[in-house]
């Protein structure tokens, strides 16, 4: 299989319903095959982590864990195909304002460069909307007949995304934030300030004001029975 032909079967893998299922190697482009080549050894590719597949495969991942953290429901929507032909398949994951525009071909290494138009119905884009191709980061604004215009091209997926939802993601040139337990921080940025300690009483002169609840009541009470009991 090309690495043109793999990278649509990876898309489709990770950006579909469910969780991904990777074959073990599959990120280092082994051939897989029947036995025993569906367990290919896998340190003769040093894991590189270098290789167009295994950084390919971080993007997809990093789209979907995106796609999951900016929409509660991502994950309870059912992935359809909105359009295909013969070697070319549209998919959508998402509600309105947050779905994944997936398109795949089977072309490989013979896919020559074309432009496919996928209307509103199919994608769910409204006019004006801005939105993201995330695999080249190359923005485009959807026409005034809501109709979004993919350049295929050299057999390769492609993945559309509302560009507005990258805020924070550290994908496409946006900054990263970093999640903090009272709020969210860029790197080399300043933390929230924390709320101030409260303040504590030396260990052993500890008070308290609180009324002694029944279980205090019994327990002073049990322990007088005890005391009795012991010195009668």
């Amino acid at each position: 299989m090309s690495g043109k032909l793999a990278k649509n079967v990876l898309a489709y893998t990770l950006l579909t319903d469910g969780i991904p299922i990777v074959y073990q190697g599959q990120e280092q482009h082994l051939s897989g095959n029947g036995t025993p080549y569906n367990r290919e050894a896998l340190w003769p590719t040093s894991y590189n982590t270098s290789a167009t597949l295994y950084t390919f495969t971080q993007t997809l991942n990093q789209i979907r864990t995106q796609a999951i953290s900016s929409s509660t429901n991502y994950t309870t929507y059912n992935n359809y195909v909105t359009y295909q032909d013969l070697h070319t398949l549209a998919m959508r994951k998402g509600y309105n304002g947050s779905q994944i525009i997936t398109v795949l071909s089977n072309l490989g290494v013979f896919g020559s460069n074309y432009t496919l138009s996928l209307s509103t119905s199919e994608t769910g884009y409204t006019a004006g909307m801005g939105v993201t191709e995330l695999l080249s980061c190359t923005n485009t604004t959807i026409n005034t007949s809501s109709t979004l215009e993919v350049s295929m091209g050299q057999g390769l997926p492609k993945v559309f995304y509302p560009t507005q939802l990258l805020a924070g993601s550290g994908m496409c040139g946006t900054i990263k934030t970093v999640p903090t337990t009272s709020g969210f921080i860029t790197p080399g940025g300043s933390s929230p300030s924390s709320p101030s300690s409260p303040s504590r009483t030396p260990l052993g002169k500890a008070t308290s004001t609180a009324t002694p609840t029944w279980y205090h009541i019994f327990a002073a009470t049990l322990a007088v029975f005890i005391l009795q009991y012991l010195l009668s």
